[in-house]
């Protein structure tokens, strides 16, 4: 069963997981696919490399020489961590991949790696010398989500899969609902075909035992022809597999030979020893895979991982010395092996004997590989001890990682009282994140799963708490602290009162906030809409920083999403009272989607129900954008935009141009509110662009026209415009209407009859005129009204070079470069000023070199300044120019360090970061 899976991307030092798919990175040159063990990079390795154009093949094969044909292919190369897990230098097997790869002429290729065994930014540096373009993606296969677990559920049998998850959540197997690999086991051990009437396994442990159990009593079909002798009790299978997979691991072989001498990788079963029936019969079981011929091999790493550690456990407790084990299991430095971690793990879950010492040889391991919720008070002190330090000077546990198995016992109280100390070492901060986690141990993955709380509200409540208000805390640390409160909290009476203090406590300043405002977006996402209503939702705009991660997310998809229709009506009418504060706002902290989602889902909802005046109201949100088409938020003019939000835009133009008689409607609307305004003839921009977009309806010129004969005395500004716009040059509309379609059209107004006479006798003087000089045919009003603006800078030209001239004119070309510069990089900047200014390279050429002159400048706002001008929610003229000249002198590999002395770095910093 294949289920579609969504992958994060590393992106400055974070994961980002945005809902996409390895289908959407088919077109880069290199990824690399990391997640644990049994989490389904092969399953989506195997689905994408589907077709003659793509090979799969494991790693252990590509880097040996052979025949296979990869010349011209993508290459689905999997299994790094299984190469590194033999021991030895861990370079080793990544540079033979890429001497493989070299050879091979670079082609495109994907590698597969467990997250523990990935080296991080070394390895990407080394996989990028082998890429044509120097980018390689790395991904992580994120958590099954609950869609995709029961969707596999529903494949192996379990016919109530909701059921089946809760009772998982309950027991604490959270862990097992994450991975495709464990999710089957799990459902192998508690199907009522293969259990029985047992009931649920409560551990990992006893899970693990079950499924073997299983397992080995069921053959597998493709070796039912080489099964001789009778069967054997269900331990005594369990065991000699145990063996089996011992041998093999602590040798470093893949498997064993059923018929014949085998190969390197699968030895004869001769060689494990006797008795060789049961040893025979337990590689036919379901817990081995492959064929006779081929050699067979454990079904998967952590099965023979466990099936090992319970026969080393067997032999420990019949005689063998545990320091004999532990001895084979130890590398070169008294630590136990890289490849043996997981065999590590389960043994110290078993064997007391071996406990103690393997949790100073391998804390890491056994905190994350087995059951570590067997272990007793004085044991988790002890692990954690060495956990902790190994973490203080890296972090060692993968990410998805966390320490829920232990605090159903000893651990949540050592988890309080590390709270309440005052150690904030490196190791102290990862260790308690580790077990904050452990409170919420599906938290990131999918907020629908069950689960039962591994402490009571009541101890909880104080020392999360005093985390999330403590910033000695690092802020991943107290946005932990601030999910487990939520989690914690759950349904209890004070939970609402408990969290809306914290909320006002971060609002207000009481507590400080985090640098991606993600402790007020978990907030605002939990108590929105059921405690904080449409209404006062507004007063928890974002203040002082760009809100990222779940700060972000709750205003730009969970506030309109989660709210009924009733509440995206009061989100639209306290937005609307509020516009020009909240624009503003939303705009500067780059939520300028927001109004958008708002006004979008409110049309969809009730835009038909809604009469034009009414709709006319809430299009005031938005304003059509001067320098492309499209909408911008209404009340920011001095504000960056920096995105475009195409989708949103389309579905409000969607909505527009499926209701073409309320389009125009808002049209006529909009002419009758501005019928005072100046006659600038700039109306076709302001209310055509904003209703219209890039296009117009069939007969939308003769539509105009005909509006303006029925209007010429009632409404005689609407029914001037009306006919500017039916005879106007502007593209996006088409053709004007011809003189003979115009003449027909007026024949029964006397006014309009004049106003063409005269609009006909302009037209011939204008031609005489163009032809006495021998021009082009007239320009439009438009570019008239462009050559006097390039006019009105070239005036300028001298001090706007210099770095000075008007501070207004310097921001409005600034802002074109700088919208230009968010929109598609450098060259696109200049591309856009250069249209602004009449395509003249050499004004738009002095203007650039004055960006970069005024950036030297002494004379400009301070840091304090800029800082008191956004604490008024006002921006200074000179903000968009240094930043556009700090973005030029980038491109002219200038150090601005060196450029600047503390005054202008510290007047950068302001401008860059408000």
């Amino acid at each position: 069963m294949v289920v579609d899976r969504t992958v994060s991307r590393w992106r400055d030092g974070r994961w980002e997981s945005g809902g996409e798919t390895l289908a959407d990175y088919r077109a880069a040159h290199a990824y690399v696919l990391l997640g644990e063990g049994g989490s389904g990079k092969t399953t989506a390795f195997c689905s994408e490399a589907d077709g003659a154009e793509h090979l799969y093949v494991t790693a252990r094969r590509f880097i040996r020489p052979n025949s296979l044909e990869c010349r011209g292919r993508t290459l689905f190369i999997d299994g790094l961590d299984e190469q590194r897990a033999r021991g030895g230098d861990p370079c080793e097997p990544l540079d033979k991949v890429l001497g493989r790869i070299e050879q091979l002429g670079r082609p495109h290729f994907r590698l597969s790696c467990r997250e523990e065994s990935w080296l991080g930014g070394g390895d990407l540096r080394e996989l990028s010398s082998v890429t044509n373009d120097g980018e390689v993606h790395l991904l992580r296969l994120d958590p099954l989500s609950r869609d995709g677990a029961r969707k596999i559920l529903v494949s192996v049998g379990i016919e109530e899969p909701n059921d089946f998850l809760w009772n998982a959540s309950e027991r604490g197997l959270e862990a097992f609902l994450q991975n495709p690999f464990l999710l089957k086991l799990l459902a192998k051990a508690v199907h009522p075909r293969s259990a029985g009437s047992e009931p649920w396994p409560d551990t990992q442990l006893a899970t693990f035992e079950r499924a073997c159990r299983i397992l080995a009593r069921e053959p597998n079909r493709e070796h039912r022809d080489a099964r001789d002798g009778t069967p054997f009790p269900d331990e005594e299978l369990v065991i000699a597999t145990g063996r089996l997979c011992a041998i093999a691991l602590l040798s470093d072989k893949l498997g064993w030979s059923r018929r014949g001498l085998g190969d390197e990788g699968h030895p004869p079963l001769s060689d494990a020893g006797a008795p060789q029936n049961v040893l025979k019969f337990a590689l036919d079981t379901k817990l081995f895979t492959g064929s006779a011929e081929t050699g067979r091999s454990p079904r998967h790493r952590r099965i023979a991982e466990f099936l090992a550690a319970k026969y080393l456990d067997k032999r420990i407790l019949t005689g063998l010395p545990a320091t004999r084990v532990l001895a084979l299991m130890a590398g070169g430095d008294g630590m136990v092996a890289p490849d043996l971690h997981g065999v590590s793990a389960w043994l110290a879950t078993m064997n007391r004997e071996a406990r103690a010492p393997l949790i100073d040889m391998d804390p890491v391991g056994v905190a994350f590989g087995g059951d570590a919720g067997r272990l007793g008070c004085h044991e988790v002190k002890r692990l954690l001890a060495g956990l902790e330090s190994q973490l203080g000077y890296r972090w060692i546990a993968p990410s998805w990682a966390s320490l829920d198995s232990m605090l159903a016992g000893p651990a949540k109280d050592i988890l309080w009282a590390r709270l309440r100390d005052s150690d904030r070492s490196q190791g102290r901060q990862q260790l308690v994140g580790l077990l904050l986690r452990g409170l919420t141990p599906l938290a990131g993955s999918d907020a629908g799963w069950a689960h039962s709380p591994r402490a009571s509200a009541a101890e909880a409540r104080d020392p999360l708490l005093a985390v999330v208000r403590d910033d000695t805390w690092q802020d991943w640390v107290r946005h932990r602290a601030v999910r487990a409160l939520i989690h914690m909290l759950g349904a209890e009476p004070d939970d609402p009162r408990v969290l809306l203090r914290l909320l006002r406590e971060l609002s207000d300043g009481r507590v400080r906030g985090d640098d991606r405002d993600e402790l007020r977006g978990e907030l605002l996402a939990h108590l929105y809409p059921g405690h904080i209503g449409p209404n006062e939702i507004w007063d928890y705009m974002p203040s002082r920083t760009v809100p990222r991660g779940k700060g972000a997310s709750f205003w730009t998809r969970d506030l309109a999403e989660n709210s009924s229709p009733e509440q995206v009506k009061g989100l639209l009418e306290a937005l609307m009272v509020r516009a020009k504060e909240l624009m503003f706002a939303l705009a500067q902290h780059e939520l300028e989607v927001v109004p958008f989602r708002v006004l979008g889902r409110a049309l969809d909802l009730f835009g038909d129900e809604a009469d034009v005046a009414q709709l006319y109201e809430w299009f005031k949100l938005v304003e059509a954008d001067r320098e492309r088409t499209g909408l911008v938020p209404a009340h920011c003019n001095n504000v960056v935009l920096r995105s475009r939000h195409a989708s949103e835009q389309k579905r409000i133009y969607e909505w527009l141009g499926e209701r073409r008689e309320v389009q125009l409607a808002l049209l006529l609307e909009g002419l009758e509110r501005n019928a005072s305004a100046p006659t600038d003839r700039s109306l076709h921009l302001s209310l055509g662009m904003k209703f219209l977009a890039d296009g117009a309806p069939p007969g939308f010129r003769k539509w105009c026209l005909q509006r303006a004969v029925e209007m010429v005395k009632t409404r005689p500004r609407a029914s001037t415009e009306l006919r500017w716009w039916a005879t106007m040059q502007h593209e996006p509309w088409g053709q004007p209407l011809d003189d003979d379609e115009i003449a027909a059209t007026i024949r029964s107004s006397p006014r309009l009859r004049n106003w063409n006479d005269g609009r006909l006798a302009e037209r011939a003087r204008e031609a005489d005129e163009m032809a006495r000089r021998r021009e082009s045919p007239p320009y439009s009003t438009l570019r008239e009204q462009r050559d006097r603006y390039v006019a009105s800078v070239c005036e300028q030209l001298v001090t706007l070079e210099a770095g000075e001239g008007p501070p207004k004119m310097l921001h409005e070309l600034a802002r074109v470069y700088v919208n230009g510069l968010e929109a598609g990089g450098p060259e696109r900047a200049r591309a856009d000023l250069g249209l602004r200014l009449g395509s003249d390279r050499h004004v738009m050429a002095a203007v650039v070199r004055g960006f970069r002159r005024l950036v030297g400048r002494t004379d400009l706002p301070t840091m304090e300044d800029i800082v008191q001008l956004h604490e008024r929610r006002r921006m200074s003229w000179y903000a968009l120019p240094f930043l556009a000249g700090l973005a030029e002198d980038e491109q002219a590999e200038v150090d601005v360090f060196e450029r600047l002395d503390e005054a202008g770095l510290r007047r950068a910093l302001a401008f860059y970061f408000l």
